[in-house]
């Protein structure tokens, strides 16, 4: 994991402007920059944005199976290096707010984020935290706001689940008071605030009610599309696009074909996201153009991140090497460091390198 040189790459494929054209791709110190700089002939290739995956379970997942002798900053750093390999350069990983022990608990997501502050800036992605928060986790609300000032974090989502279902209309509950409580608190620090898993419309209107705008994964047409029609983003999972579980009428499948799709999230595997990608281009239910900026453009854009998701003159050097033929991802570059390389494509950017760097290796 190094700083790659001032390049010109060349030959391939860009996603530029809404469009693959045939143009160079210009990187130096960290950013996409301009100018005759020494080339290096990336012929059939594509080159993308940066995959920007606002859900990732592949953490939590870790969580749940680990054994005694692994620790939070190794699941960590196991973390982002499956990210990069397939293509991820900003992630957000899940980390339960909902039950009072075990992976989800309060003390976890407060180990996992010690863990991350202790690894900032050694990881080769740039690995944020989402926290799912139960609904029935009223008497926490001290210590969870106490954490989330204290480690910035920006993106949050309500979950209500079978332990803690609540009539949206009982003003005798504290449950809506609990929620209000922390959107006006959410407000305030600028986090990023939705609802995962809304069952219809009825629960997508009440979220958006007290300000979680983004719709994560919701259940049914419904749900979607009353957050369509308040132009709130609609986040699917890629997983579920490619082996959908849910009945037809309501699966990603279906969601996706009815327009009501803005961003797609990884899931347990960041591999769907590439992979499901080629499947919307193959089965012509989005340009691949299009449906790679639900991925990358369109997730930064919804996180408020302007430095990337795009390959614009001024943006992070995050971009991914594809193979136009086999659609192998042979190369990530996250601000300019080469953090994953494979293949031909690879090759020839590990060469690139200073050799000072190879050395520190």
């Amino acid at each position: 994991m190094s700083n790659l040189p001032p390049l010109r790459l060349t030959g391939a494929k860009i996603l530029r402007d809404g469009a693959l054209q045939a143009r160079s791709l210009v990187f130096e110190q960290g950013r996409i920059t301009k100018g005759p700089l020494p080339a290096m002939d990336m012929s059939g290739y594509l080159i993308m944005p940066g995959l920007v995956d606002m859900q990732s379970l592949f953490f939590a997942k870790q969580l749940t199976s680990a054994n005694h002798s692994t620790n939070t900053r190794d699941m960590l750093k196991r973390t982002a290096h499956a990210a990069v390999a397939q293509g991820v350069t900003t992630s957000w990983i899940t980390q339960g707010w909902h039950h009072p022990t075990g992976s989800n608990s309060p003390i976890q997501a407060e180990q996992t984020l010690l863990s991350l502050r202790a690894l900032q800036g050694t990881l080769p992605c740039d690995l944020r935290v989402q926290l799912r928060i139960g609904t029935h986790m009223a008497e926490t609300r001290d210590r969870l706001l106490a954490m989330i000032k204290a480690h910035n974090v920006a993106y949050c989502v309500f979950a209500q689940g079978a332990a803690d279902q609540f009539h949206f209309h009982d003003t005798l509950t504290e449950t809506p008071r609990f929620l209000c409580s922390l959107a006006e608190a959410f407000d305030t620090l600028g986090v990023t605030y939705g609802s995962h898993g809304d069952l219809d419309g009825a629960a997508r209107e009440y979220y958006r009610i007290i300000g979680a705008r983004v719709a994560e994964c919701p259940q049914s047409v419904g749900a979607a599309s009353v957050a369509r029609a308040c132009n709130d983003p609609v986040v699917l999972s890629a997983r579920e696009f490619l082996a959908p579980t849910l009945p037809k009428d309501t699966s990603v499948p279906h969601l996706i074909n009815r327009g009501l799709c803005d961003a797609l999230v990884s899931g347990e595997d960041y591999a769907s996201l590439p992979r499901a990608v080629f499947a919307l281009a193959n089965a012509c239910i989005r340009p691949l153009a299009r449906a790679w900026t639900m991925v990358s453009q369109k997730p930064a854009e919804i996180m408020g991140l302007h430095d990337r998701g795009t390959l614009d003159y001024g943006k992070r050097a995050d971009f991914v090497v594809i193979n136009e033929s086999t659609h192998e991802i042979e190369a990530t570059v996250c601000a300019g460091r080469l953090v994953f390389a494979s293949g031909t494509a690879g090759a020839r950017l590990s060469a690139a390198r200073p050799q000072s760097s190879l050395a520190a290796e």
